[in-house]
């Protein structure tokens, strides 16, 4: 009897921690084809603009960006290579909200760790935060 609560319990615990495990972050999702990125950041704060910057351009692609009603939208999808020794791995890109008229001034970024299967299905697996000028992110507007 101790040794089926001690399992019941160990499964609990381990679905609890998998659970707090999720992604707090929900500016990114794979698309509805699962070989795709879909992006959607605020950006509402004047004189800045969001940079994007991959890091594996033989993983991941730029298809589209866009700003609308406030809304920085865009589409990466990942790149799927043909023929022998096509590998998956892992990818990542940094999102950087930078100031339009001095680009070492950071308000925030992200960076977002993706693995892509051989077929080039995206799986979200990492996002930091961070924050690079904390005299800009004190300001207020």
């Amino acid at each position: 009897m101790k040794r089926i609560l001690a399992i019941v319990l160990t499964l609990i615990m381990t679905t609890l921690a998998l659970a707090a495990c999720g992604n707090d972050y929900d500016f990114v999702e794979v698309g509805d084809d699962k070989k795709s990125l879909d992006i959607k950041l605020d950006d509402n704060k004047k004189g800045y603009s969001w940079k994007t910057t991959i890091a594996e351009l033989d993983k991941l692609t730029l298809k589209k960006e866009t700003v609308k009603d406030g809304k920085y939208i865009a589409k990466i999808e990942t790149v799927t290579k043909s023929g022998k020794g096509k590998k998956g791995g892992r990818a990542s890109v940094a999102f950087t909200y930078v100031n339009d008229k001095n680009p070492n001034d950071v308000y925030l970024g992200y960076v977002v760790g993706v693995g892509v299967n051989p077929q080039g299905k995206a799986e979200i697996r990492a996002i930091d935060e961070y924050k690079v000028n904390f005299e800009t992110t004190l300001k207020e507007d």
